[in-house]
């Protein structure tokens, strides 16, 4: 009759008859269904063929060198599922996934990620040889309104009467681009600001002295990838150009409307507010959007939104 059976880990006695106990314990011939190593006596959990509970100890895989794991050719016998824990070159875990006695080991590589939402450097971790990063530059800011007439009805398509702002570039973006890199190395990471919004003048005295925003700065992975911000509106009422073909261009400042800022991958731009808004509701959303322009009456244009560089292993 098959039986489960709990080994009770034994302290070493000096006059040796822990030992002996032991040894004999272990030399009778058994039949079990599961065992349990354990220092309480538990029994064994009936879903497992070995159960190892222990707070202060771990379970030891056989290590071996990358020499000595490529030299198990051919195994003795077929053994799927094989785990060795390789000391040098590529170190970690490895597992055979082969059904005859020829091994196909496969990298039990860790995983995770990292967001940067700021710049700063990535360290790579142990056993990582292969990245995918996901990142976009910083949005264009939109122009700021202007009223470059004296006649408070005197406006016309794009701006030209009464002078709202054309929003800001989207950014450009990449999605999971692979990039080779070596453990324990570090790479800097630079991540583009959103650009500022343009000031307003709200005098009506035929003159314009409102501001442009600025464009949105460039985020890169080291010297592996770029991407371009998004472009500051080129007039008052013209639109900012996109950072790439991640990224869209803003649209012009139209007689009834603020231009809305360009959108990004990773971010929604910011949505015109009417010709008199202020501009809060054109802020842009996420990551690399370009913002509104400004209203008439000398409302300001909106920022864009800052980028980011998401890396994964």
């Amino acid at each position: 009759m098959k039986k489960k059976l709990s080994f009770l880990i034994l302290p070493a006695c000096r006059n040796g008859i822990g030992l002996f106990v032991f040894f004999v314990f272990f030399r009778l011939p058994v039949i079990a269904q599961n065992i349990g190593i354990n220092s309480t006596g538990a029994t064994p959990n009936s879903s497992a063929m070995l159960d190892v509970v222990s707070t202060t100890k771990g379970l030891l895989i056989p290590r071996v060198t990358n020499a000595q794991r490529t030299a198990m050719n051919p195994l003795p016998q077929a053994a799927q599922g094989l785990l060795v824990y390789q000391t040098d070159g590529s170190e970690g875990y490895y597992y055979n996934t082969s059904i005859t006695t020829t091994p196909n080991w496969v990298y039990l590589a860790p995983h995770g990620k990292q967001l940067f939402t700021s710049s700063g450097t990535f360290t790579v971790p142990a056993g990582v040889f292969t990245v995918w990063v996901s990142m976009c530059g910083g949005g264009g800011g939109g122009a700021g309104g202007c009223i470059n007439s004296t006649s408070t009805f005197n406006y016309y398509a794009q701006g030209i009467g009464f002078g709202v702002g054309g929003g800001g570039g989207g950014a450009d973006a990449v999605i999971a681009q692979s990039v080779a890199v070596t453990p324990g190395s570090s790479i800097a990471v630079t991540v583009g600001s959103g650009g500022s919004g343009g000031a307003g003048d709200g005098t009506a005295d035929g003159s314009c002295t409102a501001t442009l925003g600025t464009a949105g700065g460039n985020s890169s992975f080291g010297g592996f990838i770029t991407t371009n911000g998004g472009g500051a509106a080129i007039s008052h009422a013209g639109f900012g150009s996109r950072g790439g073909s991640g990224g869209s261009d803003g649209s012009y400042g139209e007689a009834y409307g603020t231009g809305n800022g360009g959108g990004c991958l990773f971010g929604t731009g910011g949505q015109a507010s009417g010709f008199s808004g202020n501009g809060t509701a054109g802020r842009p959303g996420g990551y690399g959007a370009g913002g509104a322009g400004g209203g008439a009456f000398g409302y300001p244009g909106v920022a864009g939104t800052s980028g980011m560089v998401l890396i994964e292993w």
